[in-house]
């Protein structure tokens, strides 16, 4: 299945979802109820239409994303969840079809004016409604199987965008390269320069990375997915692996589901959580 097939695979679990589902009901760990997640896959979906026609982000800085998703809830008010609902499917068809019109290999300038193909805006998108979904479900008390291959796809769009996102100043004395080790599939180099992040060599499965790693994260890519796109704890804990100084407490959700290995004074040294 590509991915254009899993974005509407997952717009029809969203909209299954949301029909019939109590708006008002809190999503936890966030300032938004399930009818605002829902208004959020829509509205946002609108603005991918735009970047896929070449129209640059909205958002200047990734600090200025919540602003923006502000803007965009404002503008779209519906807040019943059978509405939305309804409104998906006509939504994302418009989106595919600015893909399609767009073609994959497409630049496009995504947040904070980092050049992105469109087939990995495809994939950040279909994290949207990946994750999103989760976090409705949670809201709900309802359960959201994600799909293996699902999270990989997302994961590895995720990484390529991955350097707008990156705090400078926290981040000033990371210097390592780190290798991403989806179980399953695909391989990631990321490469730390003094707090600045460039995304190396991507591996298929069963292929090897050329760049020597300093730190090697081995991880379930379901288990890793909210932690990476929920949670900054897991970032402290990689700060620490590559001796870039201390991290944010706790462990995140990936606990006991994600391997790693760093190298001190030219020997291998195991972590797990």
């Amino acid at each position: 299945m590509d991915v254009e097939a899993r974005v509407r695979a997952n717009v029809d679990r969203v909209r299954a979802l949301l029909a019939g589902a109590d708006g008002a009901r809190p999503i936890p760990g966030s300032d938004w109820t399930v009818a605002e997640a829902g208004a959020h896959v829509v509205s946002g979906a609108r603005n991918y239409v735009e970047l896929f026609r070449g129209v640059p982000s909205p958002v200047g800085d990734i600090s200025e994303t919540a602003a923006v998703n502000a803007s965009h809830l404002a503008e779209y008010a519906e807040r019943d969840p059978a509405a939305i609902a309804a409104d998906l499917p006509g939504t994302y068809d418009e989106v595919l079809a600015a893909y399609r019109e767009a073609g994959p290999d497409a630049v496009l300038q995504w947040h904070g004016g980092l050049a992105v193909t469109a087939a990995d805006n495809l994939g950040v998108l279909l994290g949207e409604l990946v994750v999103h979904g989760w976090d409705i479900a949670q809201g709900l008390g309802r359960p959201w199987p994600i799909d293996p291959a699902d999270a990989r796809a997302v994961l590895v769009a995720g990484l390529r965008v991955a350097p707008v996102m990156v705090d400078r100043d926290k981040a000033r004395r990371l210097t390592g390269t780190m290798e991403i080790r989806l179980r399953g599939g695909e391989r990631v180099s990321l490469r730390w320069r003094d707090g600045a992040l460039d995304v190396g060599e991507v591996a298929a499965v069963g292929q090897a990375l050329s760049d020597k790693a300093d730190c090697v994260i081995s991880a379930e890519p379901v288990a890793f997915l909210p932690a990476l796109f929920h949670s900054s704890r897991c970032c402290g804990k990689v700060r620490r692996r590559l001796g870039g100084g201390p991290g944010g407490p706790g462990r995140g959700s990936t606990r006991r589901r994600t391997r790693g290995r760093r190298r001190r004074g030219g020997r291998w040294q195991s972590w797990s959580s």
